[in-house]
């Protein structure tokens, strides 16, 4: 086979897009990785790993509604719940 310029130049076009094409898949890759590490981090699992509570009313989220005096509270941790009842607001 004869080696011209022209192969020379196709070969070198080849290699330039599977640099670029590389280049694209890992930054998508990293793209994926990071939104699904931000995923995680905000789910109830992530949050409840990072040793948080997560308070709920009624087996619901508490988002700061007004709480009648007796109202069951849980608060769910990593491992546990806790059960506890409403009082009064502290002033």
């Amino acid at each position: 086979m004869l080696i011209t310029d022209k192969n020379i130049i196709n070969e070198n076009r080849i290699e330039r897009i599977l640099l670029h094409t590389n280049l694209y898949i890992s930054k998508e890759r990293l793209r994926i990785d990071n939104t699904i590490l931000l995923a995680s981090s905000n789910s109830p699992k992530g949050i409840l790993l990072k040793v948080f509570v997560i308070p709920r009313v009624n087996n619901e989220l508490y988002q700061g509604e007004t709480l009648r005096k007796g109202t069951i509270i849980t608060l769910e941790f990593k491992d546990k719940l806790i059960l506890t009842e409403y009082i009064k607001t502290q002033s």
